[in-house]
């Protein structure tokens, strides 16, 4: 027979008095829904990962400039599932001291955004209004194609110089300052924020720079500025990829692009885990954070 204690304590875990196999099941129905696409998605890199590994040891080692590379995609996919954005900055900022064009650097990144950012819409999904992201997703596709082809038709180093500082200087002012209330909005400045998005996105496989600033601008929580910036990430990363392909650009060789998906996929997965336990404010600082390192980032790629 359970003591009075024991029934307390039995009490407490099932307040409303279920069944037990009721209350087992709901509880694997939430286990499931909060960690089912991570393990997906981390078996999918990890089955990857493992036939990458195959093919290296059937043929030559890699060099060791593929071993840099996976690393700074491993960095720039944990923050990337830390705050939803930035993988196409810090990851660039890699990827310009090594051997690869512009042009392939921009694929690369994208299709590895596109992973991360898959994954992350389909992790926080309950959070997504996608009637409040129309708008920054229409001015988007208004810009894209200008933003690819200046791609190939401007001075990439000039435009990361610019974009650069203006990233760096509000992501200072937002580490130096306190938090303030949220501004008001309509859909007309979304569609603007939205079109310069276009633009980031085509040139710099970046188009979540502008709207990240936006929602941080008009104040939200950590979960309604996320659900609107992420999924107009990918929405974007998706169309600028189309877009090349409807240009004649080649895709990257799928030995280089596999590894480089695989290990964004596992670190965004980590990455999504930290973000769970941030707070509005710790939040809001580490974007203001991010936004800084990835001005330096583009900086640093200019030079």
């Amino acid at each position: 027979m359970s003591t009075p204690d024991q029934r307390n304590d039995h009490a407490s875990e099932n307040p409303a008095g279920a069944p037990e196999p009721a209350l087992r099941a709901a509880q694997s129905r939430a286990w499931s829904s909060e960690h089912g696409p991570g393990l997906l998605f981390g078996s999918c890199a990890l089955v990857a990962l493992a036939w990458l590994g195959y093919q290296r040891w059937l043929g030559v080692p890699p060099a060791p400039a593929e071993f840099a590379s996976l690393v700074i995609v491993l960095v720039a996919g944990f923050v990337s599932g830390v705050a939803g954005f930035a993988f196409s900055a810090i990851a660039g900022g890699g990827f310009a001291h090594f051997d690869v064009g512009p042009v392939q650097a921009v694929e690369i990144m994208a299709l590895c955004s596109i992973a991360i950012q898959l994954y992350s819409v389909i992790a926080i999904r309950r959070d997504i209004r996608w009637r409040c992201i129309l708008p920054f997703i229409a001015g988007g596709f208004t810009t894209l194609p200008l933003g690819t082809f200046l791609l190939t038709h401007i001075s990439i180093p000039l435009f990361d110089l610019v974009l650069g500082i203006f990233l760096l200087a509000y992501g200072v002012k937002g580490l130096a300052g306190p938090i303030r209330k949220g501004v008001s909005g309509n859909w007309r400045i979304d569609f603007v924020v939205g079109a310069l998005g276009g633009i980031t996105g085509g040139i710099a496989a970046f188009p979540g720079a502008f709207v990240t600033i936006w929602c941080t601008m008009r104040g939200w929580d950590k979960a309604t500025a996320r659900g609107v910036y992420q999924p107009y990430i990918l929405v974007l990363q998706l169309a600028a990829v189309a877009w090349m392909r409807a240009e004649s650009v080649p895709f990257v060789q799928a030995e280089t692009a596999i590894p480089c998906v695989a290990v964004a996929l596992l670190a965004a997965h980590l990455g999504l885990l930290v973000f769970r336990r941030l707070g509005n404010e710790q939040f809001a600082r580490i974007v203001a954070a991010l936004l800084a390192i990835s001005g330096a980032a583009l900086l640093a790629r200019a030079f």
